[in-house]
């Protein structure tokens, strides 16, 4: 049998405890969907099926600075704590509006540029990305995303 205090100890990884969950500000992480930022007076605990994965280990990279650590969960309080987290979000999140029928998008209105740099910003937001490189030459332009340490 292990102990909290042994795993913390021995893997750098905390257990989450069930009492402290009703206290808990809980968040998603931005541009990863499995994480969830769990928010303590103890400190900020980053919550994944798996702390051991690779998107895990990143997202602690980033966040270390904050004194984020990764923790671990029963898979009931990852599913009640991502319910928690969707629920806020449905009730919290203006709806974009629907543009009429043949209508352009206010960033194809405002030219290909504009389009170009935001389809790039929304897809380094989703990927997690930490910044974006564009790129040209005489075939056209690039962009591409990293995510720095």
């Amino acid at each position: 049998m292990f102990s909290a205090q042994a795993l913390l100890d021995s893997q750098g990884v905390a257990l989450l405890d069930g009492a402290a969950l009703e206290k808990a500000r809980v968040s998603a992480i931005p541009g990863v969907a499995e994480g969830l930022r769990v928010e303590l007076p103890q400190g900020m605990l980053l919550l994944f099926d798996d702390p051991w994965s690779s998107t895990a280990t990143q997202c602690l990279q980033r966040l270390a600075t904050a004194g984020a650590r990764l923790a671990l969960a029963q898979p009931a309080q990852l599913l009640q704590l991502r319910s928690r987290v969707s629920s806020e979000a449905d009730s919290s999140v203006p709806t974009r509006p629907v543009p009429a029928s043949g209508a352009e998008p206010a960033s194809m209105a405002a030219g290909p540029v504009v389009a170009f740099v935001n389809e790039a910003i929304e897809r380094a937001y989703a990927d997690g990305a930490s910044d974006i490189h564009f790129e040209s030459d005489r075939q056209g332009w690039e962009s591409n995303t990293g995510l720095t340490a």
